[in-house]
């Protein structure tokens, strides 16, 4: 494994909370992240997917590896390269930001990590402005797998010059160490209970601190009984806090309760209070509505009076005018019948009249 070199390190195990003080001695100055991991991008395919996985995987157990429960800030800051680069794609400006603000490269071997355009540019802009012994490598996928997906080769044949690792790695490193991860299949694999999982993030983690392995386990150890005796010193004090309040709790409960009971009392009165006032309310209410009421019901029938005694004025004034058409229609009727008399006496005498002149002129003729 690579050792880390070229950063500001405090090389001593026993600062920092409780005695290690493993995160401080990482960090550049001025940088944010003390790892980068870079592994292959491949446009939609299984092997970027399993990638993906493992470096989420590592990024996990680099962060919270031996990381006690009192401390917030992660074990060891990582940031995983996540973008999924197109054909054509430059590398950008984020993962530029982040490979310049990282003091340490984790790169994640594979053949597709070898022949991607773009792993490859983040090598060569690693080592154009950063130092070659800040990287860390795993070996992921590389060789002939049996059936069950069992890796056959060991890594001794890999080709630091050639094929295996992009353009950008090749003549610079002789035959570096790596770690073989190329077992780790299955997300039970890629978990801090798995004991071998757990000793290959402490061999990364020891390569990016430039520790000994055993001597940063120890360091680990030694915090967690650390720990553990202030642990129990916080839980021996919490049970003799709880005592205590046991002591004082039962009278406090009581007083507290007798206080409810009478504030929600008052509070019961007034509600009644309330509702009383309520109900007087709408009784007055209810009592002016009645009496608006009656006084539209006496208004409405008074006017129905005055409309029944109009009626009956109008009937009666059309009965006195019917009855004096009647006379009129009698006294035209009268008058017709005289006028019909005088007439047929005219009638009468003028034919009187011709028949006494007929009897003249008969006469005469005699």
């Amino acid at each position: 494994m690579m050792r880390g070199c070229g950063r500001w390190q405090d090389d001593s195990l026993t600062t920092g909370a409780f005695g290690l003080g493993l995160t401080d001695r990482i960090v550049g100055w001025g940088l944010a992240y003390d790892v980068f991991i870079s592994y292959s991008h491949v446009f939609i395919s299984y092997s970027h997917a399993a990638d993906d996985e493992l470096a989420a995987a590592l990024q996990n157990g680099l962060e919270r590896f031996e990381k006690p429960w009192y401390r917030p800030r992660p074990f060891l800051r990582v940031l995983r390269d996540t973008t999924t680069f197109g054909a054509g794609a430059e590398l950008g400006d984020v993962v530029r930001k982040g490979l310049a603000d990282s003091t340490h490269l984790l790169a994640l071997l594979s053949p597709e990590f070898a022949s991607s355009p773009w792993t490859n540019d983040e090598m060569s802009d690693w080592l154009a402005t950063k130092s070659k012994e800040d990287i860390t490598f795993a070996v992921t996928n590389w060789g002939p797998t049996s059936p069950d997906g069992e890796q056959l080769e060991d890594l001794s044949d890999f080709d630091w010059q050639g094929d295996d690792v992009p353009p950008a790695m090749r003549n610079e490193f002789q035959e570096p160490l790596a770690v073989d991860l190329r077992w780790a299949l299955t997300p039970a694999d890629m978990t801090l209970d798995n004991e071998r999982w757990r000793d290959a993030i402490a061999t990364i983690a020891a390569s990016i601190l430039g520790q000994n392995k055993d001597e940063l386990i120890g360091a680990m150890v030694a915090m967690r009984t650390r720990a553990r005796i202030v642990t129990g010193g916080i839980l021996m004090g919490a049970l003799i806090l709880l005592g205590a309040i046991a002591v004082s709790v039962p009278s406090w409960i009581a007083a507290n309760s007798a206080r409810n009971e009478a504030e929600s009392a008052a509070e019961q009165a007034l509600a009644d209070e309330a509702a009383a006032e309520d109900r007087r309310d709408a009784a007055e209410a209810a009592a002016t509505s009645a009496e608006a009421g009656a006084a539209a019901a006496k208004s409405e029938k008074e006017a129905a009076e005055a409309d029944t005694a109009d009626a009956l004025a109008d009937a009666a004034a059309a009965k006195s005018e019917k009855e004096a058409a009647q006379a009129e229609t009698a006294d035209a009727l009268a008058a017709q019948a005289t006028a019909d008399s005088l007439r047929a006496a005219a009638d009468a005498a003028r034919g009187e009249a011709e028949l006494g002149e007929a009897d003249a002129l008969a006469a005469q003729s005699d």
